[in-house]
């Protein structure tokens, strides 16, 4: 069963902000999620971070069968020290959660003793065009705070436009926490001039960074 820890762009999760009052909300996931259909190539066409943190270009995640079960594999470009870098990192999809039930995806990585989880959970998707991605963490002290990551992915690098860009609205009109902050959503594209690089790093495995 296919489980993954979405992101898209997890990378800094560990030092996000809780800059959204109360728990986190009870949100309706995708029904009867089929994992294989969902399998495969997806771009970040936009993204929704509520603490503020960078949303990186050109970034995909790809979602591969094999005969272990499933892999994640994200790649994208950001600047570091003035030089824009491709970056990818990869993960096992973790088997012992129900994700054909409920939307949920696990990311999975053994550090010692300890076993880091990363969840993200799939608000919507049609499999062939688009699919809602999102993440949610409070924090569990007195003062109730959370925060949230979303997604917006689709199988098309095009521009998101018409009668999916109307699916994508509506999904996002049905969720307190994304309709709030429509308009924090950053769109991406993936001309060559988003997705050029100068320096390329080789691929790095799910850590701590995570979570």
């Amino acid at each position: 069963m296919l489980l993954f820890i979405l992101p898209l762009c997890f990378l800094g999760v560990l030092a996000a902000d809780y800059t959204l009052p109360g728990d986190c909300p009870n949100v309706k996931l995708q029904e009867n999620l089929d994992y294989t259909k969902f399998s495969g190539l997806w771009y970040n066409v936009a993204s929704y971070n509520s603490d503020g943190r960078e949303i990186y270009d050109c970034a995909t995640l790809d979602f591969q069968e094999d005969n272990l079960g499933y892999t994640f594999k994200e790649t994208y470009v950001e600047v570091v020290e003035g030089n824009r870098t491709q970056k990818m990192y990869q993960a096992r999809v973790d088997p012992t959660f129900d994700a054909g039930n409920n939307a949920q995806f696990i990311m999975s990585h053994e550090a010692g003793d300890k076993v880091l989880q990363f969840p993200f959970f799939i608000l919507s998707t049609d499999y062939d065009g688009y699919a809602i991605a999102y993440t949610c963490k409070w924090l569990k002290q007195k003062e109730r705070k959370h925060y949230v990551h979303a997604w917006v992915l689709t199988r098309s690098k095009e521009r998101l436009e018409g009668e999916l860009l109307k699916k994508v609205e509506g999904t996002i009109a049905k969720y307190t926490d994304l309709a709030e902050h429509r308009q924090s959503f950053v769109f991406k594209d993936f001309s060559d001039a988003s997705c050029s690089y100068s320096n390329k790093l080789d691929t790095d495995f799910f850590t701590t960074v995570f979570w």
